[in-house]
């Protein structure tokens, strides 16, 4: 199984890793010249998908009149943190990181209590410069202080990358298998979490469905996508990321060694060619493409995959995909209610010939 665990470093040797490559920024920077800093659209990408995860960007307050991002990650994923700060060079000054330690706490099943376990998390912390461009940014994506996806910015903004950044940082696996999809919105008011429902079916034909969890007596919400979404997020997403040690998050688990082999010939399809000796040393080597078709084909009987591919199964049983060229306008039952642009923007591309994967 793929996990982010590295090997233990010291926080001092991590924190002098992670500002040596801003040790020659300019404390601050003349007015004209800070102001004449703008983002890129990628950089706005990056930025958006932190703040849908594990970023804000906060108000001019005090001596500072323009605004500042900030993000904190786990100490385990360092290499992620520093891979954004690099994107976001531009707006980075000297000694952006520090790190914080803080107790651990949890709750005593009798008095309901919050104790702390003398268990110190770390996290390693980012901030940018206080710029003009990034009040700017405040002003279009922020409303009293809160982020507002009633406006344009949110289909303006979040892109694929965007999507990727945010599961990263705040998306996870979950049920049985980790087969289902879970993306913590808890900072964000209930209300407002239809705004990203909509931005996830109408640009990806992502369907979601808004979910409480009680924890510590406090109830939040999530965005959770059954197991085909999910697969069809995580191909979304798979290709876009940039770094070994977040891999783990896009690994599906079956007991079906069939449904395995699949998912582990998706990851070798989607994810970048340069992290294939990585996934060969921690899920073994790519399945052929050939053998497995005639596997899943070969089958028999179907019963056993119809319940995880009903629509698909269906399909498979009509066409040689070794000889055959699918007809990928076959049409999705519309009365499938969980899944209702299946067919215009899924069925096309995974059922392409010469396409990964086959379902």
């Amino acid at each position: 199984m793929l996990s982010n665990k590295s090997k233990d470093i010291d926080s001092g040797d991590l924190l002098k890793k992670l500002n040596d490559p801003y040790k020659d920024s300019r404390v601050r920077l003349g007015n004209q010249e800070a102001d004449e800093i703008q983002l890129t659209l990628n950089q706005k990408a990056i930025l958006v998908g932190t703040l849908l995860g594990d970023g804000s960007l906060k108000e001019p307050t005090g001596s500072f009149k323009n605004s500042r991002f900030q993000m904190k990650h786990s100490k385990n994923q360092h290499e992620w943190i520093e891979w954004k700060a690099a994107q976001l060079s531009s707006i980075t000054g000297k000694n952006p990181f520090h790190i914080q330690q803080e107790p651990i706490k949890i709750k005593n099943p009798t008095t309901g209590e919050l104790t702390t376990t003398g268990t110190l998390y770390t996290k390693v912390h980012y901030q940018s410069r206080a710029l003009q461009c990034l009040t700017a940014l405040h002003e279009e994506l922020y409303t009293n202080n809160v982020l507002d996806f009633s406006k344009p910015w949110l289909m303006n903004y979040v892109t694929e990358e965007s999507l990727m950044i945010w599961w990263l940082d705040d998306g996870g696996l979950m049920g049985i298998g980790r087969r289902r999809g879970k993306l913590a919105t808890h900072g964000f008011p209930v209300e407002s979490l239809p705004y990203l429902q909509q931005l996830l079916f109408n640009k990806w034909g992502i369907y979601t469905t808004i979910q409480r969890n009680t924890y510590n007596d406090k109830t939040y919400f999530y965005l959770q996508l059954s197991p085909r979404m999910l697969k069809l997020f995580l191909r979304i997403i798979m290709r876009y990321i940039p770094i070994e040690s977040m891999i783990y998050k896009t690994y599906l688990e079956y007991k079906n060694p069939i449904l395995q082999k699949h998912w582990i010939f998706t990851m070798y399809e989607e994810i970048r060619p340069s992290f294939h000796p990585y996934l060969k040393k921690h899920i073994g080597p790519k399945p052929d493409r050939y053998a497995l078709a005639k596997e899943i084909i070969g089958r028999s009987p179907w019963d056993s995959l119809e319940e995880e591919f009903p629509i698909e199964t269906a399909k498979l049983q009509k066409v040689d995909l070794l000889y055959e060229e699918p007809d990928s306008s076959y049409e999705a039952d519309s009365s499938d209610e969980t899944r209702p642009s299946f067919s215009e923007f899924i069925m096309p591309r995974l059922l392409r010939y010469g396409d990964a994967p086959f379902f």
